[in-house]
C-alpha cells in the first residue's frame, strides 16, 4: 500500500529523466454515485466513454464535476447499460451539461423499453446520436483501446438466452463490457443478471466468452442475483469494485458476493465507493471502503488504483505480464496488531508484510496461515522497494481503528488469536518465508499496541519487535502501511552537485545511481549517462568535495582521490562500476565523478566530466558499539557422529540486539591454548538484528553434515569432555561465555547438539546448565545427528 506521502524511490532522478516517456494510460473511474453505477473510461488518447449515469441528481451533483475535476472537455461515446432510474436517472444531466457524446450514444435498443420520465428524458436528450449496441460489437476508443459488447438483451457472443418476462427481465437484459488495452482488461457488468434469486443466467455465458480480466466492477451492485461463483471464477479479476450505495437497504454487496468475489482460496483486493450497507443484518466486511470515486490507470502491462479521498494507491501486474514472485528473502512481516483495544477483534486484526528486495515483487500466490486458518492470495499486488503493504480483517475504517487496508482477508475466515499463536508465511510455490509468534516466550501481546519490526532484515524474533510508540487515528498505537517508529531511518538518497561539463557532441554527462548505499542490501552502484560513446574513462572518488579547475571544468572531489578501473563507454554514452560495500564503510561518505577521453573537444583538453555524487553509506545501527550479552552462545555440536570431529564441530550464537552486528576482529576461544580471530579480509562478518549465525570447523555442507555454516574458524576446537566457548570483542572485552562439563550437570550425548532452551536468549541465564539440554530435532538431509543450526532451538523437556 502506497500512500501519498510515502512512495519509495530506487533510481535517482535524473535517471528516470533520461527514461523514454511512457505511453498514454486507459483510464477507468468508478464514480462514487452511493445505490447507482456510473463508470467514466478513457482511452490513451483522450477518447471519453461514460457508462451509465446514476440516479436523478447524480449527473450534475457526482459526475459533471469529476468530469470538470479530470480534465475532460467532452465525450465521444456514452453507454446506457438498462432503463433502470440508477442507471440512467443522470445521464441526461451529464448530456445537456456539455458532453453529448460527438460519435453515438449507445443503449440496448427499444426491446421491451420502460416507458417513464427518466426513459423520455434519456432518450431526449441522445436525439440525434443514439444508437444500438449487441453482443460482440467493438468501440474503438483509439490508441489501441477497445471496449467489447458481452451480452446486451441477454445475447452473449455465441448464443442467446430468453429473458422475455423473466424474473428482473430489465436486469436480465442489461449491457456488460469489457475494457481492454495491451493486457488490461476491466469487465463492467451493469445490472446483468447471473442465475441468483431465481433470475436467467445471462452472466456466466457471456463471461465465458472473454474470459480472465484484471478488474472486475460486479454487476448489480454486488447483489446475489450476479457474481455466482461460475462467472467469478472465470473473470478471476485482481481488483474488484463495488458500486453500492450507503445503508442501501438490500445488503450490497451482499456477504454471499463478497466471499464469492474473494475467499480463503482466492483472496483478492476488493473495494467499494462506500461503506455498503451497514445494518445490524446486512452488516459484512472485509473489502476495503474507498470513500468517494475510484481511479484505475493502465499502461497495458501494469496498473495503478487511487482513492480520490485519501490518494492510497495499490499496484498491479498483469496476468499475462507477471511480476518477479516474492521469495523467501523478499518480504516480510514488518508489523502486527494481535489485540486492538481501538475496535473490536473481529474487525481490528491485521498485519503489515514489506518489501526488503530491491525491486518491485509480485504476492500473487502468497499464503497466510493463522488460527489453524489459510488464505491465498489471488491477485497480482505488486510490492515496491520498502513498501508496507497492510492485510486486515476488515476494510470499513469506522470500525476497523481507522486503518486503510491494502487487501482484506476474507470474511469471517482471518483473525490473530489474541494467546499463543503465529502467522506463518510462504510464497507461491510453498517454501517458507517466515513464522510470526506471540504469546508466552514470543512477541508479547499488548492491547491495543502494535508489534513493530526493528531490522526488517533480522529474524522474526521477540528481541526483534519493539511496542508501538505512535497514536494512530483509531486509537491505537501503530504505523500500519508506514516505516515503524522502531526502525533505523532509511538510507539517504545520493546528493547530485555541480555540473557536468558540455562535450564535443553537446552532451551535459551526469553521474546517477542505482540501489541502496547499504552494506545489508550491496546492490548499490554508480552510473555515467551522456559520455561520448566508445571512448574510456573512469570513475573516482574522494573523501570530501571540492570544486577546483581542472582539465576545462571542475573537479569535485577533494584530493587525494582513488582511482576506478579504466572501463570503455558503450554505443550510447553509458558506463557503470558497482561499488561493494565493505564494514569499512557503513557511516561514512564519499564524493562520486566520472572522466573521460573526449579527444575533439574545443578547449583542447580532450577531456570530459560529469557532474558529482556525494553518498552517505547506510549506518548498521545508531545504537553504539555492542556490548556484553549482545551476543549469545546458544547451541554447539561439539561430538557429532554422522561425520568426524574436525568436520562437524559448530558453535550458533544470537543477536539479541535490534540491529546488525559486524563481529570481524572478534575473538573465539577457551580457557586453555585454543584461540581464533574472525577475519574476512576486512569485508566484515555481519549478524543481522535478531538473527542466529553459526561458525563451525568447516564450511563445506558436503563434508560438515549438510550445516549451513555462516563462517569458517580454525584453531579452536570443541572438548568432548569438560570445555569453555568464550566470545571476546577486538578489545578483549568477554561479550558471552559458557563453561560446560563432561556429563555431569550438562547433557553429553554422542550425535546431539547441546541446545539453549527455546525461548530463552540471555547471556545471564545461559551459563545455568539446567536451561540447557539435548537437541531433538534431526539436521536432515540424509544427516541422522539431531540440531537447530541457524534456527530457534528446541524447548527443553
Amino acid at each position: 500500500m502506497k500512500y501519498p506521502r510515502l512512495r519509495p524511490r530506487r533510481l535517482s532522478l535524473a535517471l528516470l529523466l533520461a527514461l523514454p516517456a511512457a505511453a498514454g494510460d486507459v483510464e477507468v473511474h468508478v464514480i462514487d454515485v452511493d445505490q447507482a453505477l456510473s463508470v467514466y473510461v478513457q482511452g490513451p488518447t483522450g477518447d471519453g466513454l461514460l457508462v451509465d449515469g446514476g440516479r436523478p441528481g447524480d449527473g450534475t451533483g457526482s459526475i459533471v464535476p469529476l468530469l470538470q475535476g479530470l480534465g475532460v472537455g467532452d465525450l465521444e461515446y456514452s453507454v446506457l447499460t438498462h432503463y433502470h432510474e440508477d442507471h440512467c436517472g443522470g445521464l441526461d444531466e451529464v448530456l445537456n451539461a456539455g458532453y453529448k457524446p460527438s460519435v453515438a450514444a449507445y443503449d440496448r435498443g427499444d426491446v421491451n423499453r420502460p416507458s417513464n420520465s427518466q426513459v423520455t428524458q434519456y432518450l431526449a436528450a441522445v436525439s440525434g446520436v443514439r444508437a444500438t449496441l449487441t453482443a460482440g460489437q467493438v468501440i474503438d476508443l483509439g490508441g489501441g483501446a477497445t471496449v467489447q459488447v458481452l451480452c446486451a438483451n441477454g445475447q452473449y457472443i455465441g448464443g442467446q438466452v430468453s429473458v422475455n418476462g423473466a424474473t428482473q427481465e430489465e436486469n436480465a437484459r442489461s449491457i456488460a463490457v469489457v475494457v481492454s488495452y495491451g493486457d488490461f482488461d476491466c469487465y463492467i457488468g451493469g445490472d446483468v443478471t447471473g442465475g441468483g434469486l431465481g433470475t436467467p443466467d445471462v452472466e456466466g455465458p457471456a463471461v465465458s466468452a472473454h474470459g480472465q480480466v484484471e478488474m472486475a466492477v460486479p454487476a448489480h451492485h454486488g447483489s446475489n442475483t450476479s457474481s455466482q461463483t461460475g462467472a467469478v471464477n472465470t473473470l478471476a479479476p485482481s481488483l474488484v469494485v463495488h458500486s453500492a450505495g450507503l445503508d442501501n437497504g438490500y445488503g450490497h454487496p451482499t456477504e454471499t458476493t463478497i466471499k464469492h468475489w474473494s475467499n480463503p482460496t482466492a483472496t483478492r483486493v476488493q473495494w467499494c465507493t462506500t461503506p455498503g450497507d451497514t445494518t445490524t443484518s446486512n452488516d459484512n466486511g472485509s473489502f476495503v471502503v474507498a470513500d468517494g470515486h475510484v481511479s484505475v490507470a493502465s499502461d497495458g502491462a501494469t496498473f495503478t488504483v487511487t482513492r480520490h479521498a485519501g490518494g492510497e494507491t495499490v499496484d498491479f501486474a498483469t496476468f499475462e505480464q507477471p511480476g518477479t514472485p516474492a521469495g523467501t528473502q523478499d518480504v516480510c512481516v514488518s508489523e502486527l496488531l494481535v489485540d486492538p483495544a481501538g475496535s473490536q477483534d473481529v474487525y481490528g486484526d491485521w498485519f503489515e508484510l514489506a518489501n526488503v528486495a530491491g525491486e518491485d515483487r509480485d504476492v500473487y500466490g502468497m499464503r497466510f496461515t493463522t488460527g489453524g486458518k489459510t488464505f491465498t492470495v489471488a491477485s497480482r499486488v505488486l510490492l515496491a522497494p520498502d513498501e508496507r503493504f497492510v492485510v486486515g480483517a476488515d476494510g470499513r475504517r469506522s470500525r476497523n481503528g481507522q486503518v486503510f487496508l491494502g487487501l482484506g482477508g476474507p470474511w469471517d475466515d482471518f483473525y490473530l488469536s489474541n494467546g499463543n499463536d503465529s502467522l506463518l508465511v510462504k510464497t507461491q510455490g510453498g517454501a517458507t518465508v517466515e513464522q510470526v509468534s506471540w504469546g508466552a516466550s514470543a512477541i508479547p501481546v499488548v492491547p491495543g499496541v502494535s508489534a513493530e519490526r526493528v531490522d526488517l532484515f533480522g529474524a522474526p524474533t521477540a528481541a526483534n519487535f519493539a511496542d508501538a510508540s505512535t497514536a494512530w487515528a483509531g486509537g491505537d498505537l501503530g504505523t500500519p502501511g508506514e516505516r515503524n517508529a522502531a526502525e533505523p531511518p532509511p538510507c539517504p538518497d545520493p546528493i547530485f552537485y555541480g555540473t557536468g561539463k558540455v562535450t564535443s557532441i553537446g552532451t551535459i554527462p551526469i553521474a546517477l545511481w542505482e540501489g541502496t548505499p547499504s552494506l545489508l542490501t550491496n546492490d548499490f552502484s554508480i552510473r555515467l549517462l551522456g559520455a561520448v560513446p566508445n571512448k574510456p574513462g573512469i570513475g573516482f572518488y574522494g573523501l570530501a568535495p571540492a570544486s577546483i579547475p581542472f582539465m576545462g571544468h571542475l573537479l569535485y572531489a577533494q584530493p587525494p582521490v582513488k582511482r576506478l578501473p579504466v572501463q570503455l563507454i558503450d554505443a550510447t554514452g553509458k558506463t557503470s562500476y558497482a561499488v561493494p560495500i565493505d564494514a569499512t564503510m557503513p557511516g561514512t561518505e564519499r564524493y562520486y565523478q566520472f572522466w573521460f577521453r573526449d579527444p575533439q573537444h574545443l578547449d583542447g583538453t580532450g577531456v570530459g566530466l560529469s557532474s558529482a555524487l556525494e553518498v552517505h553509506f547506510c549506518p548498521l545501527s545508531g545504537g553504539g558499539p555492542p556490548g556484553v550479552g549482545d551476543v549469545v552462545i546458544c547451541e554447539f555440536m561439539k561430538d557429532p557422529a554422522f561425520v568426524s570431529d574436525t568436520d562437524g564441530e559448530w558453535v550458533e550464537v544470537h543477536n539479541v540486539t535490534d540491529a546488525a552486528i559486524d563481529i570481524e576482529g572478534w575473538i573465539l576461544s577457551d580457557d586453555g591454548s585454543d584461540v581464533h580471530v574472525i577475519d574476512n579480509g576486512g569485508a566484515g562478518v555481519i549478524i543481522p538484528a535478531g538473527s542466529y549465525f553459526v561458525l563451525g570447523r568447516n564450511a563445506n555442507a558436503g563434508q560438515n553434515g549438510g550445516i549451513a555454516v555462516d563462517y569458517e574458524y580454525a584453531g579452536f576446537y570443541l572438548g568432548n569432555g569438560a570445555d569453555e566457548i568464550v566470545i571476546s570483542n577486538a578489545s578483549a572485552q568477554e561479550i558471552d561465555r559458557i563453561a560446560y562439563d563432561d556429563g555431569i550437570l550438562w547433557p553429553d550425548s554422542y550425535g546431539r547438539s547441546i541446545s539453549l532452551t527455546a525461548g530463552v536468549l540471555d547471556a545471564t541465564l545461559n551459563d545455568d546448565p539446567g536451561y540447557w539440554c539435548h537437541s531433538t530435532t534431526p539436521i536432515g538431509g540424509g544427516n541422522p545427528d539431531t540440531g537447530t543450526p541457524g534456527a530457534a532451538n528446541d524447548p527443553c523437556p
